[in-house]
């Protein structure tokens, strides 16, 4: 199975953000004394923070948080539904449907 790349994962944050002002918002007000008291680089906290308010988001809408991040990862429709297609085999040959 395909794993997304870093690459990808930062696009599909970065395409959050700029689809949802609020949670941009949100995530440019985080301060380095925020990280710091939690023990982390200020981006490892914006990049948790974005992930928890697109998973809020997801939930809002009643879809999947996981399969609305992958659809922000990739640059084609073709090339998500190539991901969902190679997960959901993985999946099944790891439960022993396949």
């Amino acid at each position: 199975m395909q794993k997304l790349t870093e690459e990808q994962m930062k696009k599909g944050r970065d395409r959050y953000l700029a689809s949802d002002f609020k949670a941009r918002a949100v995530v440019d007000a985080l301060t380095e004394r925020e990280a710091d008291i939690l023990g982390i680089p200020l981006e490892d906290h914006r990049r948790i923070k974005t992930m928890e308010l697109l998973r809020q988001h997801a939930n809002s809408i009643g879809v999947s948080p996981d399969e609305l991040f992958w659809s922000l990862c990739f640059d084609s429709a073709e090339e998500f539904n190539e991901f969902v297609r190679q997960r959901d085999e993985a999946i099944q040959r790891n439960l022993g449907l396949a």
